[in-house]
């Protein structure tokens, strides 16, 4: 298991039975083969023709394919959580396999947010979303995680930090920063106690 990785999505993913479309399958991929994932290009909504009627005078809806954008912001309590959890065979391979893991699992996180979206029916929405990567910032040291560790409150364990002042300093760190990958939603993630 060590170089695979895991997806979970629909078994019909193009199905609008929402009995069918229910159930999910996990499929493999070897983690070797997979790089530079965190990036997928792709159109906000793709065009669409309008309703138009069909000969027995009902409407006909064409469903719409809204994409998400998405960039995953994971702060350094995560990061550091997951430093210390690799196994390496070298020390200096530490770094470069944090980040590849956290890859792989928030990949596999947006694999399963993909997958509640795709159980909106499409026929009473007229609609499907799709959530793809934009990107994602990994924290890897501290100064690189001011949204979430100028905030902290040592004093208790586990270590907490306040939602809205955590939430507005994410907000005017996304306005500070250039660099990032376009994206239409912005979630960050933590391992700290959000009150």
């Amino acid at each position: 298991m060590e170089n695979n990785e895991y997806f979970l999505e629909p078994n019909l993913r193009e199905c609008t039975d929402l009995l069918v479309n229910s159930t999910f399958r996990v499929w493999r991929s070897n983690f070797s083969e997979i790089q530079n994932f965190d990036i997928i290009d792709g159109d906000i909504v793709d065009d669409y023709e309008p309703i138009t009627r069909k000969e027995n005078g009902r409407f006909k809806r064409n469903v719409a394919d809204l994409k998400i954008e998405t960039l995953f912001i994971i702060d350094y309590s995560i990061y550091s959580y997951w430093y210390h959890k690799v196994i390496v065979k070298k020390e200096s391979e530490r770094p470069r396999t944090t980040r590849s893991v956290i890859r792989q699992y928030y990949a596999f996180v947006i694999n399963g947010i993909d997958v509640r979206f795709k159980n909106i029916n499409p026929k009473s929405s007229g609609f499907t979303i799709s959530v793809v990567f934009s990107g994602i910032f990994i924290a890897d040291s501290e100064a690189k995680s001011p949204f979430t560790e100028d905030h902290k409150v040592t004093s208790v364990i586990p270590n907490q930090v306040d939602s809205s002042a955590v939430l507005n300093h994410t907000k005017e760190w996304l306005q500070q920063q250039t660099g990032l990958p376009g994206f239409d939603h912005a979630m960050m993630f933590s391992r700290y106690c959000v009150t």
